[in-house]
């Protein structure tokens, strides 16, 4: 790792700021021999600077406030909490405005304020949302929503934190290095360290731009994607060698996205139908199944199966079938609603998970496309005799059937079961026995 280190350009770079500053250090300490020292104190910069911070701690205190509140409104919608939010949003607004007033000196900090005075509107554009709707408590949209501001305030309380702590770091640096900066004379001193700060910027910046920042970036590159964030893509400071690298990297990169992208398709949905496989379709309905439990949500799962599928097998070949199967699958998927979970289970055999849905209500939607594929015969060779089909389905829910997903599935490939066993081409909801 040392000879890494010492080969590297990084290495390289610290080297030549060294012999840079050789010289200065020498000058520095024989002037300071010669000469008597004076100190140089920005105590007053450093006060005016803490005051400049108090408006940033003082944004910080409510907003957490805000989501307990608006989360009170959603759960309740009490017009008191509405009035609570009111009050915080315009406290909140004049502190934000106190801050902009008081030309926050920090520029580093000073983005990292901008930033969050974005999600602070962000989130004031979701809590109006939320407020202007009457049935906001039932709408998953809603819901999302409220995550999503949730995840705005953190984001927001964690730049103003940043921002405040940063600065106050910045400061105390900067109070404790004047402190210590001494001179007899200011004026002979002061050409000195003018001339040598003048030749360490200016060796430092073009060390930087040139050297040390395209090297950071394309080692964050490197990074981000080993961590797995293909769509991270390195800043290209100059059509040099190593922008030419960086280039290249981008161009890697967008070809990896594209074959992860292709590799997620093949391992999650299935080659004929292009609906979800066997595997992902368990992992979405653990997925359903955590989030009703956690949130207490509800939601039913509708099993399919191709009634008299082996005949169409039978008389018009495997090839034939195939075509069957991705027609079926193609009306199930267009006949469901846009968020509802389609896959192919196995064989003929389907599954569509019906999120936010009782099973009263999955039978409606069950029913819907047993009678499209019922009404829609689907052509092979011949267009004057296409193959009539029909379908049969079982609809079960969760908590209300199943406390589990294994449960879940027994109870809606029971009514499946049910549904062939009483004449096919039909749904039947699944009822615990009297």
């Amino acid at each position: 790792m040392i000879n890494r280190f010492r080969n590297s350009l990084r290495a390289k770079t610290i080297l030549s700021l060294m012999a840079i500053l050789a010289p200065i250090v020498f000058v520095s300490f024989a002037t300071n021999y010669i000469l008597s020292s004076m100190s140089s104190n920005y105590q007053d910069i450093g006060e005016e600077l803490k005051l400049e911070l108090q408006p940033v701690k003082k944004v910080r205190v409510p907003l957490p406030q805000v989501v307990t509140t608006i989360d009170a409104f959603f759960a309740t919608g009490n017009r008191q909490y509405f009035n609570d939010y009111t009050t915080l949003e315009k406290t909140i607004d004049a502190r934000f405005d106190d801050i902009n007033l008081s030309n926050f000196s920090l520029g580093t900090e000073r983005k990292s304020i901008l930033s969050a005075e974005k999600d602070w509107r962000e989130i004031k554009s979701i809590a109006a949302l939320i407020i202007g709707d009457p049935g906001a408590k039932d709408n998953p949209e809603a819901f999302k929503k409220m995550v999503q501001m949730d995840e705005l305030v953190l984001s927001a309380d964690n730049k103003l934190e940043q921002a405040g702590d940063h600065a106050e770091q910045e400061i105390q640096e900067n109070l404790e290095l004047t402190a210590r900066d001494r001179t007899r004379n200011i004026f002979l001193v002061g050409i000195i360290m003018v001339f040598s700060v003048g030749v360490v910027i200016v060796a430092g910046v073009y060390l930087l731009r040139s050297i040390l920042r395209p090297v950071r970036e394309l080692e964050n590159g490197v990074q981000q994607v080993q961590e797995g964030d293909l769509k991270h893509r390195i800043k290209v400071f100059k059509n040099d060698e190593l922008g030419q690298v960086s280039q290249a990297f981008n161009e890697m990169t967008e070809e990896l996205a594209v074959y992860s992208e292709r590799l997620t398709e093949i391992a999650t949905h299935d080659d004929l139908t292009s609906l979800y496989n066997h595997r992902e379709f368990y992992n979405q309905l653990e997925n359903e199944a955590d989030l009703a439990k956690r949130y207490g949500l509800f939601f039913s799962l509708a099993m399919f199966d191709i009634d008299f599928f082996k005949k169409v097998n039978d008389k018009y070949g495997h090839k034939a079938g195939d075509v069957v199967l991705a027609a079926v699958a193609g009306t199930i998927k267009q006949t469901a609603r846009s968020h509802d979970i389609c896959a192919r289970y196995g064989g003929e055999e389907f599954a569509v998970i019906l999120p936010q849905t009782h099973k009263e209500d999955g039978v409606i939607i069950a029913k819907r496309i047993c009678a499209q594929i019922a009404s829609n015969p689907i052509v092979l060779d011949d267009p004057d005799n296409p193959v009539k089909l029909t379908i049969s389905a079982g609809v079960a829910e969760f908590e209300r059937n199943a406390k589990d997903i294994e449960g879940l599935f027994n109870k809606a490939d029971s009514a499946l079961y049910n549904a062939k066993e009483t004449g096919r081409n039909r749904v039947v909801v699944y009822r615990e026995a009297a």
